[in-house]
């Protein structure tokens, strides 16, 4: 039997400073048969608006599927060289301070495999983890990131801030279930977990003014992308790969946020 995100133990930093209760519009351990009225409740099954995803991607609600206890993010040719894609994003908005984990298993395709949050407006985003599981070094590291977007003309403020962590006996990321975590403590600082260790300690420079900072409520994304600057370069899943069931499926068995049970986090330790 698989483990109910309850029974995980948070990482020993957060309880060190208080007590944490499960946010449940956020959390899910998708033990459904099918996508029932409780799944929408939380979830969008498309992308937060209605982009259809980035480079050759094409985000698709069939290829986001409930089964056997898990949620699984499919990928499948959309002819001639596009990529059908699963996505699934929340209705609710997360606000620091808090904890957000998931429990996946990414895929082995040369797509990312994505647990992320953005704001609404599109300009704020945390990336937990995006994993490009046919890379034979990136494949075994959790790939952890933060931006700043201008939307019109589009940039990237924050270019470069990407760290990679690889998880206990460097294992390819693919084999098994894997915990990616991050603790969004305020505007400017950002603790990750790779498998419930703390990996990194981000401070959020912020470009835009002094005191904005990651200021508003993030909604959280899991999907699988093809990325232009990767198909670019023709690093993109052949016919053969997509439809190679034992790599093209991201599988996730829980998602969970947590918040703090009192307002603990205005008291100094």
């Amino acid at each position: 039997m698989q483990e109910k995100y309850k029974d995980v133990l948070l990482p020993k930093e957060l309880t060190q400073i208080g007590d944490w209760k499960v946010d449940k519009n956020l959390s899910d351990d998708f033990n459904y048969t099918t996508k029932n009225k409780k799944f929408f409740k939380k979830w969008k099954d498309s992308y937060t608006n209605d982009w259809t995803g980035p480079g050759l991607s094409h985000f698709s609600s069939n290829h986001s599927i409930l089964k056997d206890g898990n949620l699984e993010i499919k990928a499948e040719r959309k002819p001639p060289n596009k990529v059908y894609c699963g996505v699934i994003s929340s209705r609710k908005e997360v606000i620091y301070p808090a904890y957000m984990e998931i429990k996946m298993k990414i895929s082995g395709l040369k797509l990312s495999s994505n647990f992320w949050f953005i704001s609404k407006d599109q300009v704020l985003e945390i990336d937990v983890n995006e994993t490009y599981g046919n890379e034979p070094d990136r494949s075994k590291k959790m790939g952890t990131n933060y931006h700043i977007f201008q939307r019109t003309p589009f940039k990237d403020l924050t270019p470069n801030n990407g760290k990679h962590y690889t998880a206990k006996g460097a294992p390819f990321l693919k084999d098994q279930f894997h915990r990616f975590g991050c603790h969004w403590k305020d505007a400017y600082h950002a603790d990750f977990y790779l498998d419930g260790t703390l990996v990194r300690q981000l401070t959020i420079e912020d470009p835009r003014t002094s005191g904005v900072g990651f200021n508003q409520g993030l909604l959280m994304v899991i999907d699988t992308e093809d990325h232009d600057w990767r198909s670019k370069k023709g690093i993109t899943p052949t016919d053969d790969e997509l439809l190679d069931e034992t790599i093209n499926t991201m599988y996730v068995d829980w998602v969970r946020v947590y918040k703090p049970k009192l307002d603990h986090h205005h008291h100094h330790h």
